[in-house]
C-alpha cells in the first residue's frame, strides 16, 4: 500500500483543542477552527479566503457549521450572504457573516452554563420546539461539524456540536457538553432559546 499523496497544506494551523471543528460548503469553502478563530479556505487553491476573529474572546473553537441556506459560494463579490455558526469551549456560539461581521451571539440571549445547571428554563413550546427531536439526532449522529459526542468535549459548557434546523433557516441546534441540547432561534421574531433537552 502506497503512502497517501499530500496535495496541499492548510494555510492556518489548527490545534488538538479545536477537536476537528470543521465544515465543508459544497466542496468549495472549507471552514475550520484555528485556536479561537475560524479560517475559511477556498478548497480549489487552498488559499485563505478570510479569518473570522474576535467572536470567541480567546476561547477555543470546538464546532463549526455552515448555514444550509447559502447559495452563491463567491466570497469575492457577495460574502455577506454566507453564514456559518461556531461554538467554543466556554459555551459561546457565534453566527457569522463570511464578511467577518457577527450576525448574532448566543450569550446575548442566554447564559449557557445556567441552562446546563437547570437554573434557567427555556421555552418548551413554539414553532421550533417540534423540530427538537430531529435536531438532537442530527447533532449527535455527526451533523455537528466535529467528532465530539454528547458527553465529550473539554468540560461542562463546551460546545460539542452544531446543526442548522432545515425547517427554519434561522434555527440552530446546539449540543452542549455534557448532554444538553439547546434550540436557538438566531434571528426570528422569537429570537432566543426555544427549548432545552437532556440528551442521554
Amino acid at each position: 500500500m502506497s503512502a497517501p499523496e499530500v496535495v496541499g497544506v492548510l494555510p492556518c494551523p489548527c490545534t488538538r483543542a479545536n477537536r476537528g471543528a470543521a465544515d465543508l460548503l459544497e466542496a468549495q469553502l472549507f471552514a475550520y477552527g484555528v485556536g479561537s478563530s475560524v479560517a475559511i479556505v477556498d478548497v480549489h487553491g487552498l488559499q485563505l479566503a478570510c479569518l473570522l476573529q474576535g467572536g470567541h474572546r480567546n476561547h477555543t473553537v470546538t464546532a463549526v457549521k455552515w448555514s444550509p441556506d447559502c447559495h452563491s459560494r463567491d466570497l469575492k463579490s457577495h460574502s455577506s450572504h454566507l453564514r456559518l455558526a461556531s461554538g467554543d469551549s466556554d459555551g459561546g456560539v457565534v453566527v457569522w457573516s463570511a464578511s467577518g461581521a457577527i450576525v448574532s451571539r448566543l450569550e446575548d440571549h442566554v447564559n449557557v452554563r445556567e441552562h446546563i445547571r437547570g437554573g434557567a428554563v427555556g421555552r418548551t413550546s413554539g414553532p421550533l420546539a417540534a423540530a427538537a427531536g430531529a435536531a438532537a439526532a442530527a447533532v449527535t449522529l455527526g451533523g455537528g461539524g466535529s467528532d465530539a459526542s454528547a458527553h465529550g468535549g473539554s468540560g461542562a459548557g463546551s460546545i460539542a456540536g452544531l446543526a442548522w434546523v432545515l425547517s427554519s433557516p434561522t434555527a440552530l441546534a446546539i449540543l452542549v457538553s455534557p448532554g444538553t441540547l439547546l434550540l436557538w432561534d438566531t434571528r426570528g421574531e422569537c429570537a432566543g432559546v426555544q427549548c432545552r433537552l437532556r440528551v442521554p
